[in-house]
């Protein structure tokens, strides 16, 4: 995350606070999810947990809302409603097992076209022999039991953030830079003067 990228999500949370919108939801993806970088990571111990995180990002593409999004079985849940137009609210349990929900289904009909369409490409760029992204020493190192909801590992890929407004810098990145700067100044003043003393 750059400081303009930051700075741009601070910028856009301003301008929703301000407009009376009292929180909105943060996807975070370890990349675009589209076929090709999908070909890439391939090879990646986390790619299971990956194609799950890419059900939400589809779910999004398809619907242009933000999912609502559930956890059950120790996977991700993307806008389950009530089955047969129940009134009665699903619970869900991050480790235990998923209740009886249903997906709207001009939302489940635009994710499964999409879904068949970017699989279809995968596959053949995966034949082509797209190459895969190195992965580093850490992520190949590591157990391949992928990160799970639910079970207290960092799988935390939504967020919501709430107001008010005040919490975020009327200037943009000039204000959330100098704050940056400042913070990073005060422990090396802290120690030049430390420095000063211990020579008096």
């Amino acid at each position: 995350m750059t400081d303009d990228q930051i700075s741009e999500i601070y910028s856009l949370a301003r301008e929703s606070f301000f407009g009376g919108q009292k929180a909105f939801q943060i996807q975070a993806y370890p990349f675009r999810m589209t076929p090709l970088n999908m070909a890439k990571h391939r090879n990646n111990p986390h790619f299971a947990f990956w194609k799950m995180l890419k059900q939400g990002s589809d779910h999004f593409e398809a619907s242009r809302l933000e999912p609502k999004v559930s956890v059950c079985e120790k996977r991700y849940v993307f806008d389950a409603e009530p089955p047969g137009g129940s009134t009665k609210p699903l619970r869900f349990d991050s480790a235990g097992r998923c209740p009886v929900y249903e997906v709207p289904q001009e939302i489940a009909e635009a994710v499964k076209e999409k879904r068949e369409q970017d699989e279809k490409q995968f596959a053949q760029l995966v034949q082509k022999g797209t190459p895969t992204v190195a992965v580093p020493w850490p992520c190949s190192a590591a157990s391949s039991g992928t990160d799970t909801p639910g079970s207290g590992r960092p799988s935390g890929r939504r967020r919501t953030i709430h107001g008010p407004a005040s919490r975020f810098p009327r200037s943009g990145r000039r204000s959330w830079r100098s704050s940056r700067a400042s913070r990073t100044r005060q422990p090396i003043a802290a120690r030049r003067a430390r420095a000063v003393r211990g020579r008096l």
